[in-house]
């Protein structure tokens, strides 16, 4: 019987955690810890008593205060000083050593030659803009200061561009000789002969003549007088070009004409050709040539085909300017002096003719390079 009332006092000493729980235990039992904290049996004040107290060396392992992740899959927190790294170009530095921490992340940027670098700016120092180009190491030349020098350069031999010297490369301006005009003279003396469409029909008069039938050339024909004299040989031919910007300042522009002259002019024939022209540039008075003479002798006087090139210098014009030029050829006849033995003749057959002139920088225009 004392046996069954100690069984009883015994379950009056134990609980259960809820009216499901169907084991009855003390409180030691029925009262776990944690991995931060623990349950200690101790000395109360009527018998024993349960102390809950906090493992700090637990909590200091599994709580890292104070510290960060950078993921939820981050295994080892650290501070942020540590977790945080510097990559190239960029600096990191945590100041003051103690106190109020603070991680400064700047860009790590080392200034050269004419940079300067203040805090977040970045400015030149050296490297200004020069509107003229001038090649210097310390300045930085503007788009249009490019395009002036690249407008200036002349071409002048494989591997080399420059300011001056002799170009290399040359435009060409065919001019059909069936587009060119033909210029009475104006003399007293230029009565019977005019110029002619002719090819090799030489007209005693020039009663009834037109200038609609072309046969090879064109034919030039000039009166001579009974004694020669400089009003001889204004019979004339006008070639007309456009000149593009391309062309430099003072350029020699050079005609180049195939010429027939006359057959069946006796031995020791020579025919003296004379050409000038006049070039119209914009904002610019009217520019003429000096003449240009070509003597072709004909020993056998039979008639020659021969090249003639006459260089025409018009002077300055107007830079990166395109502008119209006139030329004016014709037989100068007596306004030639003939060579000793020769006779001049009176009449050639032009066949074709060129106009061309040296380039400047790979036939840029203006408006190829204008910025």
């Amino acid at each position: 019987m004392a046996d069954v009332f100690a069984n009883e006092t015994n379950k009056a000493n134990m609980f259960k955690t809820k009216e499901g729980d169907t084991q009855s235990g003390y409180a030691q039992e029925k009262l776990l810890g944690s991995a931060y904290l623990n349950v200690v049996e101790v000395d109360g004040g009527s018998g024993k008593a349960l102390r809950f107290e906090v493992d700090g060396t637990a909590l200091a392992a599994g709580v890292s205060t104070n510290k960060i992740k950078m993921s939820s899959n981050d295994t080892t927190p650290d501070y942020g000083a540590t977790k945080f790294i510097a990559g190239t170009g960029i600096s990191m530095v945590v100041s003051p050593d103690g106190g109020n921490e603070k991680m400064t992340i700047a860009g790590a940027y080392t200034a050269g030659a004419g940079i300067t670098i203040t805090g977040a700016s970045i400015a030149s120092t050296a490297l200004a803009s020069e509107s003229t180009f001038s090649g210097s190491a310390t300045k930085v030349p503007t788009s249009k200061a490019v395009a002036d020098t690249l407008k200036a350069l002349t071409i002048t031999d494989a591997a080399d561009c420059g300011a001056s010297g002799a170009s290399i490369m040359w435009k060409t301006i065919s001019v059909p000789v069936t587009n060119a005009c033909v210029c009475e003279g104006g003399q007293a003396d230029f009565a019977d002969h005019y110029p002619s469409t002719f090819s090799n029909i030489d007209l005693i008069s020039n009663q009834g003549m037109t200038f609609a039938e072309r046969g090879l050339g064109l034919k030039l024909i000039t009166t001579e007088s009974a004694i020669s004299s400089a009003e001889d040989g204004f019979g004339a031919v006008m070639f007309e070009a456009m000149i593009d910007e391309d062309c430099s300042d003072n350029n020699t522009i050079v005609l180049d004409t195939v010429v027939y002259t006359k057959t069946n002019g006796g031995n020791d024939a020579q025919t003296n050709l004379r050409c000038f022209a006049m070039g119209f540039n914009e904002d610019q008075t009217i520019k003429t040539s000096p003449v240009s003479d070509i003597k072709i002798l004909d020993a056998a006087g039979l008639g020659l085909i021969k090249k003639a090139s006459f260089a025409i210098d018009i002077g300055e014009i107007t830079a990166a300017k395109f502008f119209a030029i006139k030329f004016f050829l014709y037989s100068g006849s007596a306004l030639i002096t003939p060579d000793a033995g020769y006779a001049c003749m009176d009449e050639f057959t032009l066949l074709s003719a060129r106009i061309r002139y040296p380039t400047k920088t790979i036939n840029l225009r203006q408006s190829d390079v204008d910025i």
